[in-house]
This record gives C-alpha cells, sequence and structure tokens, in this order.
C-alpha cells in the first residue's frame, strides 16, 4: 500500500463533531481510513451550542489526533440562505491548501460554487453521500429543498471526481452516471475504548430490547407499530420483556406518536430512557439481548444505511429489524438477529415472537458472533478506498 507525502484533504458538511451525530461518527472513521492511507484531514463541522458566528479561524479544536474547525448552525432565515450558497468557510482556511475537498450531503448552490473554486484552485472535489430525503412542511420549504436535492442529486454528484455512497439504492443509482464511485456503509474504529465494553450479566428472566435513536415521529423508525405489537404479545403470550426505548422521553413518545391505544399498561413493559450521552447508548445496547427497529419502504430509507444496525453488531448485540436498504447484504440470520415481516399485523407479530422465544445460550452465541465479526471495522476497506481516492487525484 504506497503512502502519499501528507497531501491535505478538507472534509466539509453538516456533521457535529466531535461525536454529537451518526454523520459524525461516518466521517471520522472515513478520515481514519484517509490517514492510515497517509493523508492529513481536517474538518469544517457544524456547531449548535454556538450562540454567535465566530472567525472561523478561532474554532480550531481537535478529535481523535484531527484538527476541526466549526461554524454556527443556521437557525434564522436569512442564516440558512447564507448557509445554502455560501463558501466563506473554505476560502477563509486557504491556508490548510488541500489537495482533495470532500463535500458530505453538501447543499446544492454552496456544491455549484465550490466546483468552480476546487477548478480554479486544481482541488478535487469528491461528495460524501448518505441520504435522499424527500423535501416535507410547507410550500416554500418544500420548494427550496426539493430543487436544492434535485439538483444536487441528478446534476452535481456525477460531476464530481469521486462519490462516496451508503447504500446499494444510490450506489445502483450513480452506477452509470459517474465512473469514480464508491460504496461505503457507515463504518467504526473497533479499537477505540467505546468498543471494548466488558460483558455484564444480562436480565436472565427476561428478554431485553433496546431501541437507541431518534424515531422522528415514525418518518424514519417505527417505534409505535414495535409498541403495538409488543402490547399484543404482552396481552397473549407468557413470555418476560423489557423493551427499553433511548433517545426520547415517554412525554415525547406520545407527543410525536399520538395514539392512545397503545398506552394501557405501557409501563410494564417499557422503559423510556430519554437522551443519553453516546457511551452510555453503546452500554444499554451492548447489554441488550436484542436491539430493535423496523423503517418504512420509502425513498429516504432505501437511500440511507441504518447506523444503529452497525453500532449495535459492533457492540455485540443481534438485531431485529425488516429488511430496509441494502441491509441484507450484511445480515446472517440467527447470527446477526432476526429480519421481520412487516407486512402485515401478523406477520411481524409472529416473526417478534420467533426471536423472543428465542434462549439465552442461543442469544449469548449470537452476541458473540456479532462481536467478532468486525463487519463494519474500518480497516477493512483500505485496499478499496485507495483505489477509489487515487482515481480522484
Amino acid at each position: 500500500m504506497s503512502l502519499t507525502k501528507q497531501k491535505t484533504i478538507l472534509y466539509i458538511g453538516g456533521f457535529e463533531l466531535p461525536d454529537k451525530n451518526a454523520a459524525a461518527q461516518r466521517v471520522i472513521a472515513n478520515a481514519k481510513i484517509l490517514r492510515t492511507l497517509g493523508y492529513e484531514v481536517v474538518f469544517i463541522s457544524i456547531d449548535k451550542t454556538m450562540r454567535t458566528k465566530e472567525p472561523i479561524q478561532n474554532t480550531k479544536n481537535l478529535f481523535e489526533e484531527f484538527t476541526y474547525y466549526r461554524i454556527k448552525y443556521p437557525i434564522t432565515l436569512s442564516e440558512w440562505l447564507h448557509y445554502l450558497v455560501s463558501i466563506k468557510s473554505i476560502i477563509d482556511l486557504e491556508k490548510i491548501k488541500p489537495s482533495i475537498l470532500i463535500a458530505y450531503n453538501y447543499p446544492a448552490f454552496a456544491l455549484m460554487r465550490l466546483r468552480k473554486y476546487c477548478t480554479k484552485k486544481n482541488i478535487s472535489l469528491m461528495a460524501d453521500c448518505t441520504e435522499w430525503y424527500e423535501a416535507k412542511g410547507n410550500l416554500i420549504y418544500k420548494a427550496i429543498k426539493g430543487l436544492d436535492v434535485y439538483i444536487r442529486m441528478h446534476f452535481l454528484h456525477p460531476k464530481m471526481d469521486g462519490l462516496i455512497v451508503i447504500s446499494e439504492y444510490l450506489l445502483n443509482f450513480y452506477r452509470t452516471k459517474i465512473e469514480n464511485l464508491i460504496l461505503l456503509p457507515p463504518l467504526v474504529d473497533l479499537s477505540m475504548n467505546k468498543w471494548q465494553m466488558k460483558d455484564n450479566l444480562i436480565n436472565e428472566n427476561k428478554i431485553v430490547l433496546v431501541y437507541a435513536g431518534s424515531p422522528g415521529g415514525g418518518q424514519k423508525d417505527r417505534i409505535d407499530k414495535i409498541i403495538g405489537i409488543l402490547s399484543k404479545i404482552k396481552k397473549t403470550s407468557t413470555i418476560q420483556f423489557i423493551f427499553c426505548v433511548v433517545g426520547i422521553t415517554k412525554n415525547e413518545y406520545l407527543e410525536q406518536f399520538k395514539n392512545e391505544i397503545l398506552l394501557e399498561n405501557i409501563d410494564e413493559y417499557v422503559i423510556f430512557e430519554g437522551r443519553l450521552s453516546h457511551i452510555d447508548t453503546l452500554t444499554k445496547i451492548h447489554n441488550a439481548d436484542y436491539q430493535i427497529f423496523i423503517r418504512d419502504n420509502n425513498l429516504t430509507n432505501m437511500a440511507g444505511f441504518p447506523t444503529k444496525y452497525v453500532e449495535s453488531i459492533s457492540c455485540g448485540t443481534p438485531v431485529l429489524t425488516n429488511p430496509s436498504s441494502n441491509i441484507k447484504d450484511y445480515f446472517s440470520p440467527g447470527k446477526t438477529g432476526f429480519l421481520l415481516d412487516t407486512s402485515s399485523n401478523i406477520h411481524f407479530e409472529n416473526d417478534l415472537l420467533e426471536a423472543l422465544k428465542v434462549n439465552k445460550e442461543t442469544i449469548k452465541e449470537m452476541k458473540s458472533y456479532c462481536k467478532l465479526s468486525n463487519m463494519f471495522d474500518y480497516n477493512n476497506y483500505l485496499s478499496l478506498f485507495e483505489d477509489f481516492i487515487n482515481k480522484a487525484v
């Protein structure tokens, strides 16, 4: 593996460093690949805690030995309009002199300007595409967002020097549109302390299910359907289980889903933990028998890939889920978990019931298989990424 002469890559986008969202986890893992290949990686991220704008040079920080700079997360209309078109932060950091710039889900109009800038400065411009959101909201927002997404996905990404995609859906969409294309699922660095968790004695009398994430009121994860089916199982079987929900409180759940039918005796088997730190969330996942989530089959979910599946397997916890995105490509039924048929409530209930009947010894074997698989460790993708990056420079 030939190393470069410490060329610099600038990685920019709407991720929240150091590790505040799934996007941050992804770009850090990708950056570790690039560092192993001999590149220095510098980030420009957003920061939702910044109250006022600051000169970007004053926001310099360090995480995992990567330098990163921060810009204020846009809140007002004027701030959003500026964010959608401006490349000022890149221009203000010209001293970095990157040879490659990677734009993560970058706004279309800013990406257009960035392409002209990179051509002028002889910088290779690449994109990291992990989503294809369908525009929602009022008419003005839908029009702006819809136009932004359409231009970016259909016209700008094919003109990049290289395109990283997160799912097979996106890979197939761009396969004939751009030559330099790579599929990278969300990756992790399994050598980090947060993945070196000791096995704690899990509940021997009850099956422990966990959901960890932001369900988005059902736009992403349908925990309301999960609770509905668990409610039926609770009434019709003697299986003992607990469903731990990390990410929202009970009140937030009631506000988002507004389904009082599911509230009967809900406290007997559902525990709402609210938001926890990332490490505490991973610990909850690690100590569970299964992580469970289901997603509707729509454009957003097919184009993306569930980071929670990656984190669960990396924690050594099998997953119960329906086959959204191309999750089947990384799934071994009976080893990494069980795929659920959610096409009807009867099928969903039967599949979930079968998973809950699995004995603890078998679940421990599944947990061991998941942990030892190293399926999503970034080191597995070094050669693939090296070939990709060399085509762009």
